[in-house]
């Protein structure tokens, strides 16, 4: 009887707690209390993010990196050994310049052996001409003479590719990278031999905002500085890429700098500072 008691005192006392609490405003018993907020406050805080997210990007500072129009990693085309390497990585050369040169006395060789074929089949035809003129020759034959010197011609001109694959030379203005061979190593068709960037054309590339595109065109002029001459310059909008990447929300956009200075080299960076046209 006395633990009943006991029992039902104790959840009387629980109950009347409870019913206080709930006319005191809905507070929670036992000392535990949940934060107030100011749900008004709360709201004007999201509809500013809303707008905001809303407010299309005007412009910004981005991460602009200086690219050549072409480079290429030359290989060799012929079986042979490496003679002739007369740059080394950094130095400047002009289109037409011999990067490479390979041991071509066998090659020259082959290509001398069919000239001289070739000249002795010319005279064979022209003395069939002349025979023909007097009725000694039958048009087959002089068909066949034709023949061996189209033949000649042919093997003229197969003999000459072999040679002129020989050297590897410059197919345009630029600067060596690397080398990827070293000279007087035998070397096999497919070889990586030199790597090498064209200097005279540099662009500029960077990832825009998507948000961007509603704004910025091609012909849009913007400075930029480059980080490792510590200069500022002007740039271009040349290209705007045709995707944009759907997980970045950024598009690829090319430039070209406006009164190029003097030291700018392929693989330089810097920063974009570009805003809205007023």
């Amino acid at each position: 009887m006395t633990k009943r008691l006991l029992l039902s005192t104790l959840l009387l006392c629980c109950s009347l707690a409870i019913a206080e609490g709930a006319s005191d405003g809905g507070a929670i018993p036992f000392g535990i209390a949940l934060p107030e907020t100011d749900q008004s406050g709360a709201a004007e805080l999201s509809a500013s993010q809303e707008n905001k997210e809303k407010e299309p990007v005007r412009g910004g500072k981005l991460r602009v990196l200086i690219s050549p129009d072409r480079q290429a990693r030359l290989s060799a085309m012929m079986a042979g050994r490496l003679v002739s390497m007369p740059l080394k990585a950094g130095a400047a050369f002009r289109k037409g310049d011999l990067l490479a040169g390979f041991d071509c006395s066998e090659a020259k060789a082959e290509h001398d052996m069919a000239s001289a074929r070739l000249a002795k089949a010319t005279y064979v035809l022209e003395s069939q001409k002349s025979l023909q003129a007097l009725g000694a020759v039958s048009d087959l034959d002089l068909e066949i003479a034709g023949a061996d010197v189209r033949e000649a011609e042919a093997r003229v001109k197969q003999t000459g590719v072999v040679v002129d694959r020989c050297r590897i030379t410059a197919p345009y203005d630029g600067r060596v990278v690397r080398l990827t061979a070293n000279q007087f190593e035998m070397i096999n068709p497919g070889t990586p031999v030199i790597e090498i960037v064209e200097s005279a054309n540099l662009h500029l590339e960077m990832f825009v905002p998507s948000r961007w595109l509603g704004w910025l065109k091609n012909g849009h002029i913007f400075s930029l500085k480059i980080d490792e001459l510590g200069i500022d310059a002007k740039a271009r909008v040349t290209t705007i890429g045709s995707r944009v990447d759907p997980v970045s929300q950024t598009v690829l956009v090319r430039a070209e700098l406006v009164d190029r200075p003097a030291g700018v080299l392929p693989g330089m960076s810097g920063y974009a500072m570009i805003g809205e046209p007023d």
